[in-house]
């Protein structure tokens, strides 16, 4: 059977019978299950016709339990497609499905009870994609198709169009995933989904893969596990990539996939492509993986995954949080983020709880145990938050214990259905050599290859070549370009002080004055409002030395700056203006006692200053604030001196440091910015002019008057 022929043929289907009833956005949910229904339908016909012409005197409960079990030389990849329903008298049709659209009187329920008749996986599978209702979807598709039959019987046609044109008996495991993928690809190409809901494509699984991979040579049984797995695809390519590296180097690896996905009909997608596969599609779970982890006790040797951005977790944010009230024996020991909106980090979080201890003695496949995680996230995970919050506590956390192994900037505009900046951080707990303390940064933003034709909002892809340069990156592998690319820097290089401070303002070496009081209150017509604290007298006082900061004319920082420079120090130039300003206002009105209710002042403003650490290894501070003191004081006290205090009169307030916290900050795109030379704007405009050059102004259709 063509390939591509096949992939024509279910959108043929679709315009013919589904066009007018269904939104195109969901043709997937009928499709997809029917094309696994058809597949398992064609398998269980030709284990059935084997059997009964192996043994011909075998009845039918023999026969399935012949199956189920087997044994007669029946390949265990039948055990699946065995079905009860099927009797002899409806396999003599041809098949179950071919007898159901040639000589049911209720289609609805013979399809239904056929499903039914599968082993209990294989009815909670179809449950998943919806086919059959469950107690997440009252209505089945089933369902859904027979109620739409009015001028024509819809779900008869639409099983009868399956049959028809899909004959997969003598299609292998590999053609049949291939199509499904394909299907799979081309729907979420037709449904617009939110940019969070992002379907993974097949280079990006690959470099992911790939980095994944890297340096390791698995031997025997290894696992591999997926917490958001969504259609699969990470786990799917990740295991081709690692059977086709470990054949090259003559290695035996058995891999065994593991999976969690919280939307049913995506898990129940996963499911079905394992099981035309013919593999164990029972370790892909149901749930969120924030709230309960469904392979509890269980860790891997590797974890790939594409968790989606912007996740709302406010609805679960206690069970979350009590779970990171458990430190490091529960999943979130760095806590939780600083706003419910954004999950990434608690997912990534998981992953680590989910790596294999690399400290025990034994062995997996001649490896020492221990794990890699390859994740892909957006810009938030590496600088959301200030120093001391949630997200830069858990940067610190992952820095702290050395499990940042690399991070890859992507090109833009590679996914599917978001063009946003993309990364695919890789996490080790059993780093060597001189990756230990280190992190390696690779911009490769400038690799991806304009697409012919857009796939939604992908118009970038990663060739092989790209691929297999950012692969030897990653290796360390140098080339002319690697030292442009690729940045290996220490963990401390991360961390920062976030250090508040209390100071007089100095603009330029001239501190600046200002005038506070509280101001008279006035009546909606600007009337004074007489009062305890209001008279004329003191509405007097702010008008004339507020709001402008000025006293008759001249600020009251200019006021002040000749003062000083006549050689009064600071606090004799704020005595001076106080005096001025009272002075004025016994000008304008007699009256000779003390002005209370406003006073000119030096002007002290609080900053936060970002200082890189200042003495002892960031690495060694544990919790989010720290107290400076002795060396580091003095550092900062002399840091302070010349940026804040320059120039500043010599009896001014000294600075005072409110307080200090940890911060913890990966710059990606500041540590590969290169500064690029504006062009001459001389030459620039001679280039628009040799442009415009010869150029006239057609003005006919101007009307009369506007042309001139």
């Amino acid at each position: 059977m063509d390939f591509h022929t096949s992939s024509s043929k279910i959108w043929n289907i679709g315009d013919r019978l589904l066009r007018n009833q269904f939104d195109k956005s969901r043709w997937d949910h009928f499709f997809l299950p029917m094309l696994v229904l058809r597949r398992l339908d064609c398998m269980w016909t030709k284990c059935y016709n084997q059997l009964v012409e192996k043994k011909p005197g075998l009845s039918e409960k023999r026969i399935h339990h012949a199956v189920k079990t087997g044994i007669s030389g029946i390949s265990k990849d039948y055990r699946v497609c065995a079905n009860d329903w099927a009797t002899a008298e409806i396999m003599e049709a041809g098949s179950a499905l071919v007898w159901i659209t040639r000589s049911s009187k209720d289609v609805k329920r013979d399809l239904t009870d056929y499903i039914q008749g599968f082993n209990s996986d294989v009815v909670e599978l179809f449950q998943d994609l919806e086919l059959l209702p469950s107690e997440h979807v009252t209505s089945g598709h089933i369902q859904q198709l027979a109620s739409k039959s009015k001028d024509i019987d819809l779900l008869k046609s639409f099983v009868t169009e399956i049959v028809k044109d899909f004959d997969f008996s003598n299609v292998q495991p590999d053609w049949m995933s291939n199509l499904f993928e394909d299907c799979i690809r081309q729907f979420n190409a037709t449904a617009a989904k939110s940019s969070g809901e992002h379907y993974t494509p097949r280079d990006g699984v690959g470099l992911l893969s790939e980095l994944l991979l890297n340096g390791n040579q698995p031997q025997g049984e290894v696992n591999f596990y997926d917490p958001t797995c969504g259609t699969g695809g990470i786990l799917f390519t990740g295991k081709e990539m690692l059977e086709k590296r470990c054949k090259e180097r003559g290695l035996k690896v058995s891999i065994k996939l593991y999976g969690q996905e919280l939307m049913s009909f995506t898990r129940g997608l996963t499911k079905a492509d394992m099981l035309l596969r013919g593999e164990d599609f029972t370790n892909i779970k149901h749930g969120d993986t924030l709230l309960k982890d469904m392979h509890e006790g269980k860790k891997f040797r590797y974890i790939g995954a594409n968790p989606p951005y912007g996740v709302n977790w406010s609805g679960i944010a206690d069970e979350v949080r009590a779970e990171a009230a458990k430190g490091d024996t529960g999943r979130f020991p760095a806590g939780c983020p600083r706003t419910t909106s954004e999950g990434q980090l608690l997912f990534l979080q998981h992953m680590v709880s989910k790596m294999k201890d690399p400290s025990e003695n034994a062995t997996e496949g001649g490896v020492a145990k221990g794990s890699r995680v390859a994740v892909v996230m957006n810009g938030n995970p590496l600088f959301a938050a200030d120093a001391g919050k949630g997200d830069s506590n858990i940067r610190g956390w992952l820095l702290r214990n050395d499990l940042v192994e690399c991070i890859v900037a992507l090109p833009r505009e590679m996914f599917c259905n978001t063009g946003i900046a993309t990364y695919i951080w890789v996490l080790t707990n059993k780093k060597e050599g001189k990756r230990k303390g280190h992190v390696q940064l690779i911009d490769a933003t400038g690799m991806g290859t304009r697409l012919p034709k857009s796939q939604g909002a992908k118009r970038y892809e990663l060739t092989e070549e790209a691929i297999t340069q950012i692969s030897r990156w990653h290796q360390d592998k140098a080339d002319k370009d690697v030292d442009k690319r690729c940045k290996m820097l220490p963990n401390d290089a991360f961390g920062y002080y976030s250090v508040t401070i209390e100071h007089p303002e100095v603009i330029e070496g001239i501190p600046v004055f200002k005038v506070e009081g509280t101001r008279p209150k006035k009546d909606k017509s600007g009337n004074l409002v007489m009062g305890k604290d209001n008279n004329p007298k003191r509405e007097k006082f702010f008008e004339l030395v507020s709001p402008e900061d000025s006293v008759k004319g001249q600020s009251v920082t200019e006021l002040g700056l000749e003062h000083i420079e006549k050689g009064t120090s600071l606090n004799g130039a704020v005595d001076y203006l106080h005096g001025k300003a009272t002075q004025a206002c016994m000008e304008s009105e007699t009256w000779s006692e003390e002005v209370k209710w406003g006073k000119v002042s030096v002007h002290i403003v609080k900053d936060t200053e970002r200082l890189p650490a200042l003495g002892a290894p960031v690495s060694a501070l544990q919790g989010d604030s720290v107290a400076l003191s002795g060396g580091n004081l003095t550092k900062l006290k002399e840091w302070a001196t010349k940026e804040i205090t320059a120039l500043r009169p010599k009896d001014a307030p000294d600075f005072k440091i409110l307080g200090t916290k940890i911060g913890w900050e990966i710059p990606f795109t500041q540590l590969f910015y290169v500064y690029q030379q504006p062009e001459d704007p001389f030459k620039l405009a001679e280039k628009i002019q040799t442009m415009f050059a010869g150029l006239t102004l057609d003005t006919s259709f101007l009307p009369t008057g506007v042309a001139q």
